[in-house]
């Protein structure tokens, strides 16, 4: 017994949906490479043109209600 899937007993409409689900994947497939490329690329060149890793930097006053064991609410009345 030979179960193999042949194309000649497919109907056209069946063909038609296969080619379309087969380019749908290849077009899914070939955004994801070339979004993983070009995010490598551009780490690359931020990499090479500043010679570091941009860090993020904390507010001053988050940082001062962390030291002091405070919850991280900011005193709004001040300003």
């Amino acid at each position: 017994m030979n179960e193999k899937l042949e194309m000649k007993k497919l109907g056209f409409f069946d063909r038609v949906l296969f080619i379309l689900g087969l380019t749908l994947a290849g077009v899914v497939a070939f955004i994801l490479v070339a979004g993983v490329i070009v995010v490598l690329l551009k780490m690359f060149l931020d990499l090479k043109q500043s010679g570091k890793v941009h860090a993020v930097t904390m507010r001053k006053d988050v940082t001062d209600a962390d030291q002091t064991g405070s919850p991280q609410l900011l005193d709004r009345s001040d300003s």
